[in-house]
């Protein structure tokens, strides 16, 4: 049988590669990257061809510290076979971003996909304008199905954009509403990011995808407690609107001396995070840590944490993918349930009212009463749950909504 061939607009770059990324950017696309891999490792087999045309995620020059990125590409083995990524060339500078990664992103796809026999759709992940654009042309060239990956609402503003690009911002909205209302089928984190921006199309919601190879060898039994300080962990992004202020500010009303929040990550925020460390010792700011490592820290704190507000706008087109590799670490995890979770997982989570300091330091103080068994039993039956949420079982959803 010949081998349906699809085209995929993506931001996927091999590990080795993003290692330096990530040490060259003030704002890494972690979750970017973990989640597009998983993906792709869910949706890649023997019967199909992927033609990868990818673009390094990366942010505005200063913030990342090369201006012109270069064409480059790369052979994979994955799933048994391999696979060829083409990263194309940009200017990586405001506006000139947006179209040099469309005229390239243009002329790559052209001659790379032409070739294929039995082109059956162009995938486009991600709702950055050039993709949307490119994803819209090809799909009626070729008169083949257009398939969305959504994992964020469109122009999302960033306090560190230039005063143009904020302008330009609401242009890129009505842009953006434009080309997504033209897809065939949505896969997105959450009901109403399909439902709102590509109403009455089919969709199919994958709040999150996780490489549960990370975690094999790391038994919850194999906890050693190593000291009397109970540490509360939070990793990832450091900007207030994701709560890390209110968590911070929790500490104020905890007098405990043996309670430690230790914090891991990049964002805005960090340069106050590193004042207040010096008011107040129990808060540990660690700055970025590579994966691995906050694999093993995570599984070794008392408590993770995360505390967004819920009443913000775009929480419910939001899941926080760190979520499920908290809850793969076998650790409890005390969060807000945003209006994007789904009903299966409050069950296995410690849950705020909202996220105010004095809720946040009430519950840190309720939990770290309870008895340890109490503890592991939580954080068990959250690893045992998040089994299902695998790159292979989320795969396969993908693949028969993709094949439908």
């Amino acid at each position: 049988m010949e081998k349906e061939s699809y085209l995929f607009f993506t931001f996927a770059i091999p590990k080795v590669e993003m290692v330096k990324i990530f040490q060259n950017d003030k704002f890494p696309a972690i979750q970017t990257d973990k989640f597009i891999w998983n993906l792709i490792k869910g949706i890649e087999n023997e019967k199909n061809e992927i033609v990868y045309i990818s673009s390094r995620p990366v942010s505005d020059y200063p913030y990342y510290k090369e201006k012109c990125i270069s064409k480059k590409e790369y052979y994979i083995n994955l799933n048994r076979k391999k696979i060829k990524i083409l990263e194309i060339p940009f200017i990586n500078i405001s506006v000139f971003k947006i179209i040099t990664r469309l005229l390239f992103g243009f002329y790559y796809g052209i001659k790379e996909f032409k070739k294929k026999k039995n082109k059956k759709a162009v995938i486009v992940y991600s709702v950055t304008i050039p993709y949307l654009i490119l994803g819209y042309i090809f799909s009626k060239f070729y008169k083949i199905e257009l398939i969305a990956i959504w994992t964020d609402p469109p122009s999302v503003i960033n306090q560190r954009d230039s005063s143009i690009k904020t302008k330009l911002r609401k242009i890129e909205l009505k842009l953006s509403k434009f080309f997504m209302r033209k897809f065939d089928k949505v896969i997105s984190l959450t009901k109403e990011l399909a439902e709102d921006f590509c109403p009455q199309k089919p969709y199919l919601v994958i709040e999150g995808i996780i490489n549960l190879n990370s975690y094999e060898n790391k038994d919850l039994e194999d906890k050693k407690v190593i000291s009397d300080i109970k540490n509360i962990v939070y990793t990832g992004t450091l900007e207030e609107k994701y709560g890390i202020k209110n968590i911070i500010d929790s500490f104020k009303y905890i007098t405990v001396e043996n309670i430690e929040l230790h914090i891991y990550g990049r964002g805005n925020y960090e340069k106050e995070i590193e004042n207040i460390c010096e008011r107040d010792k129990r808060i540990k700011y660690f700055g970025f840590v590579e994966n691995e490592k906050i694999l093993k820290i995570q599984k070794e704190a008392t408590f993770l944490i995360n505390a967004r507000s819920k009443e913000d706008e775009y929480v419910k087109y939001s899941f926080p993918s760190k979520m499920m590799e908290y809850m793969a670490s076998g650790t409890p995890v005390i969060t807000t349930i945003l209006s994007g979770f789904p009903d299966e997982y409050i069950e296995h989570l410690i849950c705020l009212e909202n996220n105010l300091p004095e809720t946040i330091a009430k519950k840190i103080l309720e939990v770290l009463s309870w008895k340890t068994s109490k503890r592991r039993k939580i954080g068990e039956n959250a690893r045992r749950f998040i089994l299902s949420k695998s790159y292979k079982e989320q795969g396969k959803k993908i693949k028969e909504f993709i094949e439908s």
